[in-house]
């Protein structure tokens, strides 16, 4: 059987036949030309079948080529779409590979007459991660369309690259509350310096949920002013940006080089005593009790221990026990500071097998002064753990025993 001619499969508008000359013929050039011929063509069927060779690990790069270009020209806008859905679980360097080849398509796709064209083709560059893609990625960041600037703004986190930034600094003042969120946590992805006095200003954001993302944002880095940012939310009156304080607090004092660590946690101290914060405890207590970082625990526990709630003093006291000599200590002085409330549970605690609980409470109860503790601190100087005796001697002197 005779193949009809690429000219007369076009007249045709025939899908099918062009197919096949791209799968079987034997001459690269005309495969090539069936690939143009089907964006000359269009539709569904023309798109999706250059798609397939698109992907095909069978055809030469240069057929594969061919077809992408066919799909850049076709003023299609299901040619967009039905690439994006194509690439959906497919790992990331298949779609680097893949997407290396499409890039002019998705650029192109960012002039369209159709927003939704715009919006998706602005989040597809971003999953290209082609440095290529940042210029038309800034331009987009003008767009009047809000979803086509924000897809824009979350593919120049995901591509990385510096001179973003200032571009992006621009966006912070968007109307649009999205827009400014998702902005803020592409500056962070895009790191240094030159994003955190940016990050800090988003802090302050009318919209609780950039301020959210700022804060959380702010825990990869150091300094003063990024501190007193975090700590501020502490006393922010929505609970979102509360929560996602407490847990910046915890990350970012995790950074910090542990000669400086005290200080800067007396001073962190002193400003949450500033403000009345009615910080839930809940989700604290959680990382404390399960924190996959030992250092994400300790701040935890030293966290709950400044919020000073009441509820918190049994879950206190079993970390007493635990191993790590920095969490008894950390736990230790989180009950002294909550104070009287802490004082029958560490009573109660005097009396416990583990040796650590008991030197521990014994010590806590000297500091925190309750003189009701003498007779139990005073039994407790006959303990058969030396190191008991001696934390119990200190306290009942600490009390005022004689």
């Amino acid at each position: 059987m005779v193949k009809k001619s690429l000219y007369s499969l076009e007249r045709e508008g025939n899908v099918d036949g062009l197919k096949e000359h791209i799968e079987n013929s034997s001459n690269t050039n005309v495969r090539c030309r069936a690939a143009e011929v089907l964006g000359s063509i269009g539709g569904e069927k023309s798109i999706k079948t250059l798609i397939d060779v698109i992907f095909s690990e069978k055809q030469p790069k240069k057929v594969k080529r061919a077809a992408a270009n066919s799909l850049a020209w076709m003023d299609d806008t299901d040619a967009v779409w039905l690439l994006i859905e194509r690439m959906k679980g497919l790992d990331k360097d298949t779609q680097k590979n893949q997407w290396g080849d499409l890039l002019k398509i998705f650029i192109k796709s960012l002039k369209s007459d159709n927003n939704y064209v715009r919006m998706d083709a602005a989040l597809a560059l971003g999953r290209i991660e082609d440095k290529r893609a940042v210029e038309p990625l800034i331009n987009a960041l003008k767009d009047p369309d809000k979803d086509v600037r924000k897809n824009a703004a979350i593919s120049l986190g995901s591509i990385g690259e510096k001179e973003a930034i200032k571009p992006l600094s621009k966006l912070l003042d968007d109307k649009h509350a999205d827009v400014r969120r998702e902005t803020v946590n592409s500056l962070s992805l895009i790191g240094g310096e030159k994003t955190k006095p940016l990050l800090i200003k988003s802090a302050n954001d009318k919209d609780e949920a950039v301020r959210e993302q700022a804060i959380l944002s702010l825990s990869d880095y150091l300094g003063e002013k990024v501190m007193e940012a975090i700590v501020n939310g502490l006393s922010d009156k929505e609970d979102i940006v509360k929560e996602a304080a407490a847990f910046a607090l915890m990350d970012f004092l995790s950074k910090i080089p542990e000669q400086r660590s005290h200080e800067l946690r007396k001073e962190i101290s002193e400003k949450i005593e500033r403000f009345d914060s009615d910080l839930d405890h809940k989700k604290i207590l959680v990382a404390a009790e399960d924190g996959k970082r030992l250092s994400i625990r300790r701040n935890a526990i030293w966290l709950l221990g400044q919020i000073g709630d009441k509820e918190v003093v049994n879950n206190l006291i079993s970390f007493l026990s635990e191993d790590d000599p920095q969490i008894r200590r950390i736990t230790t002085l989180s009950l002294i500071n909550i104070g009287n409330e802490s004082v029958n549970p560490l009573l109660t605690a005097l009396n416990k097998n583990n040796k650590n609980v008991r030197k521990m409470a014994a010590y806590a109860l000297g500091e925190i002064g309750d003189r009701k503790a003498l007779e139990q601190i005073k039994e407790l100087m006959e303990d058969d753990s030396e190191e008991v005796r001696i934390f119990a001697s200190k306290a009942y002197s600490k009390l005022g025993g004689e």
